[in-house]
């Protein structure tokens, strides 16, 4: 029979090994056991599942360790007997926690996954229309599209913001996976890191609209990585560039850098600007974090510097002075330039009267290379070549260096400036062989491709007219997102559609 005293430990024993254990799956130790707690909650979420446990395996050690074995014979069984109804009670709550909690949440999200499969390689020409989708609502008077796409997984995501889920999609134009919120907490944003292997959400509340976490998702199958609502992730995800390749918090004193696919900080390093109070410009490459900064309005000891995305130790640092030819400059900025560098934009006064120069600088080498009356062309991701626009003699490929290596026929360059929309940064996009962009002329829509290394035009498609808004190389495919087709409209609504051509076709 067992006696008093081996019942209580026994009981306090049980007590403690289940605190223990609800501690390690909300801290994700037992991940691929347990997945559900760390994939659809927050950390926040679960301070009461926190504090139980905590309470369970405090109150079943004191037991073990601090109370002594009674005397009397009754005293021990009335020990025994309290000690196991406490024990049989807390561990019934501690479940029945853990149970609610896990329940509630999986209600709260509406997801789907799929399985791992071969991703396709970037369009290396551009092919016919393979599928057309019906993405969704929009206002007549909203400038603005809904939906916005991304290359990622298996070809390439959307992310609607009026419903605020997230679909995957494989180059042929069928859903893979999606990801929906409710239950107090939506998402509001989506970025992708890692070439389209993962992809970070940012969760809101949902009456407040105030941040409230980041969910890391594999772009390939939907599976949720990791969910983190650590302040410093917050601000690198929230406050970070929206087109910088790394994830990285650039505010106050210590700049601190997380790894997407984990959610783990990777390194912390003291602000490295050349004045304390600097408010630096960033525009990173492919290869570094890059920011300008300076210690006054006038340009003294403007710098920039580059940092080693790895370990954040700064890797070069060189003076930018304003251009010799500007007697007054008026403003400056600075922005990605291809893979490898940045433009940093001059405007200002000189003896002709209203003068402008663009600056290109290689991150990785430092060397700079300056064009005179000239402004070089936007890019919103850091995968491509530089581009000099040049209305009469056609828009400039440039090299890594700054050099020109070739230049594509005038009127129809990605950033020619008579009636050629590619000159907007959403509308031109890149692959390792290959330039694809919009162009305009005489309200004719035609999408082009050409090769880098020569600007020799590959394909033309002749597109029906409507309001494009976003060109975009994905794995198998190339995508174009179109704002409000002007198909009859329905309730003051036109619809949104993502039209994918095929890399097949041409050569």
């Amino acid at each position: 029979m067992l006696g008093p005293r081996t019942a209580l430990r026994w009981a306090a024993a049980l007590l403690a090994g289940l605190g223990l254990l609800i501690a390690a799956v909300h801290y994700g130790v037992f991940v691929d056991a347990f997945s559900a707690v760390p994939q659809v909650a927050i950390p926040a979420a679960q301070l009461p599942l926190t504090a139980l446990a905590v309470v369970m395996t405090v109150l079943g050690s004191a037991i073990v360790v601090v109370v002594p074995p009674p005397e009397d014979l009754r005293l021990r069984n009335r020990v025994a007997t309290i000690g196991m109804a406490v024990a049989l009670v807390i561990a019934a709550a501690g479940v029945g926690v853990s149970v609610a909690l896990v329940s509630s949440l999986r209600g709260a999200v509406d997801a789907t996954t799929a399985a791992p499969v071969p991703v396709p390689a970037l369009p290396t020409a551009l092919g016919k229309e393979v599928f057309r989708i019906r993405a969704g609502g929009q206002p007549i008077d909203s400038h603005e599209a809904r939906q916005t796409v991304s290359a990622a997984g298996a070809g390439f995501v959307m992310f609607d913001r009026e419903t605020r889920t997230i679909r995957a999609f494989d180059s042929a134009g069928d859903e893979r996976w999606h990801y929906r919120r409710d239950g107090g907490l939506e998402v509001r944003s989506v970025k992708g890191f890692g070439n389209g292997t993962t992809l970070l959400a940012g969760l809101h509340h949902s009456q407040t609209g105030n941040r409230a976490a980041v969910i890391g998702l594999d772009a390939l199958t939907g599976a949720v990585l990791w969910v983190s609502d650590d302040a410093e992730l917050r601000s690198a995800y929230f406050d970070g560039e929206h087109d910088s390749p790394f994830l990285v918090q650039r505010r106050g004193d210590q700049w601190t850098a997380f790894d997407p696919r984990t959610g783990r900080q990777i390194w912390s390093v003291p602000k490295p600007l050349p004045c304390p109070k600097s408010y630096p410009l960033y525009a990173d490459t492919t290869e570094r974090i890059v920011l300008l900064g300076g210690c006054d309005g006038n340009g003294n000891d403007r710098r920039l510097i580059t940092m080693d995305p790895a370990t954040g130790a700064v890797s070069g640092s060189v003076p930018v002075p304003n251009p010799t030819t500007i007697t007054d400059l008026t403003s400056f900025s600075m922005k990605t330039a291809g893979g490898h560098g940045v433009a940093i934009n001059f405007s200002g006064v000189d003896a002709a009267g209203a003068a402008w120069v663009s600056r290109y600088i290689n991150a990785s080498t430092l060397t700079q290379t300056e064009f005179p009356r000239a402004r070089l062309a936007d890019s919103t991701m850091p995968a491509g070549d530089p581009l000099l626009p040049n209305s009469s003699r056609g828009t400039v490929l440039l090299n890594a260096d700054g050099s020109p290596r070739c230049t594509f026929l005038p009127g129809v360059g990605p950033a020619d400036a008579q009636g050629v929309l590619g000159g907007e940064p959403d509308l031109i996009t890149w692959t390792p062989d290959t330039i694809t962009y919009l162009t305009s002329a005489d309200s004719h829509l035609t999408l082009r491709s050409a090769r880098r290394s020569d600007c020799h035009e590959t394909a033309a498609v002749d597109l029906e007219r409507g309001d494009t808004r976003q060109v975009l190389a994905a794995p198998g495919s190339t995508i174009l997102l179109n704002l409000g087709r002007r198909s009859a409209p329905d309730n003051g609504e036109q619809k949104n559609e993502v039209v994918g051509f095929g890399s097949y076709g041409f050569s």
